[in-house]
């Protein structure tokens, strides 16, 4: 069974004198399958074969989703993934550079422990996390990776997200106090008793930079 990177381009230069499945390397589980005749969209959902639509009358940004919606419902139309395996497929993805990405792990984590079916998740239980955060910043950025996180399961497991409405319940004020050039010097002299991580220390003083 052939894999591809499926798009509009590829789809158009696909050809074949018999049925061939091609399955696509950006979703798994979702293909196409190539006959002299046709061009179909496919899904492997439990090991059956079950047909999505045909192209180009359905193309293939519509034929995703309608994937999606399939892999999220079983057959008698229920969710079936849980939230800890939406977490772990949502983190999986490279779509964020290093530095960002294990931020968004580390409070995704440490916060959202949920051990249930992705549906039923609650407003009542994200905030009730997000109100135990005692720090207004952690608190600020914990709601927001949780928000992107639940518009990215939108459709895919998911008709609609619990984050909807839902605001930090304190409001995070940056801080505005600044080092004195004393206390600079301080930190200098004790970052060159540190090795390596001291000059880096040194380096963001010099030039005003923070870590990321």
């Amino acid at each position: 069974m052939p894999k591809t990177c499926l798009s509009d381009a590829k789809i158009r230069s696909l050809k074949s004198e018999k049925q061939v499945d091609h399955w696509d390397t950006r979703t798994p589980s979702f293909g196409i399958r190539i006959s002299p005749r046709c061009k179909t969209f496919i899904a492997n959902k439990g090991g059956t074969r079950k047909t999505i639509g045909h192209y180009p009358a359905m193309n293939l940004q519509e034929a995703r989703r309608r994937f999606f919606e399939l892999k999220a419902t079983t057959d008698t139309g229920s969710p079936q993934i849980s939230f800890q395996q939406a977490r772990s497929e949502y983190l999986a993805q490279d779509r964020w550079k290093a530095s960002s990405k294990k931020q968004i792990t580390r409070l995704l984590m440490r916060h959202f422990r949920w051990d249930k079916l992705l549906d039923r998740i609650t407003s009542n239980d994200v905030s009730t996390v997000i109100d135990a955060i005692s720090a207004p910043k952690e608190a600020t950025h914990a709601l927001a990776y949780i928000k992107a996180f639940f518009s990215w399961c939108v459709p895919r497991y998911l008709k609609h997200s619990p984050c909807t409405g839902l605001h930090p319940s304190t409001r995070y004020v940056p801080r505005e106090r600044l080092l004195s050039n004393e206390e600079l010097a301080s930190i200098w002299r004790a970052a060159d008793k540190i090795g390596d991580f001291g000059r880096h220390v040194q380096l963001l003083i010099t030039t005003g930079q923070r870590c990321n």
